[in-house]
């Protein structure tokens, strides 16, 4: 079984979509996956929120399988979205300078997928 961490990073909301398709599609294909939420895309689930996205399907299938495994604690807080972002139930982490440890994931056998 393949290990993928998957690292939304782009405040584009079709990037950010693509991070969210591409996890799914490799979970229904029996691998393991873990989102990272980084950099501007930590403002993407609020604005997906926050509106009437044709996405919030998706980020609900998304938030229920337990996929996200992290949002980046300084870039949320840096988007005022800290609070937001525990309210939802999500970890912070920070463990490399306020950010995830990204070679955490590749010491697990995590192959790194950028979005």
């Amino acid at each position: 079984m393949n290990k993928i961490a998957i690292v939304a990073y782009s405040g584009e909301i079709n990037n950010f979509v693509d991070a969210l398709e591409t996890a799914l599609e490799k979970v229904h294909k029996g691998e393991e996956v873990k989102l990272i939420i980084e950099g501007e895309a930590t403002h993407c689930i609020k604005d997906i929120l926050n509106s009437n996205s044709p996405y919030r399907f998706l980020y609900n299938e998304i938030k229920n399988s337990g996929i996200i495994d992290c949002i980046c604690e300084t870039c949320s807080k840096h988007n005022g979205l800290d609070t937001f972002a525990k309210v939802e139930g999500f970890q912070l982490r920070g463990e490399s300078y306020g950010h995830p440890s990204l070679i955490n994931y590749s010491r697990n056998e995590y192959e790194l997928v950028f979005y």
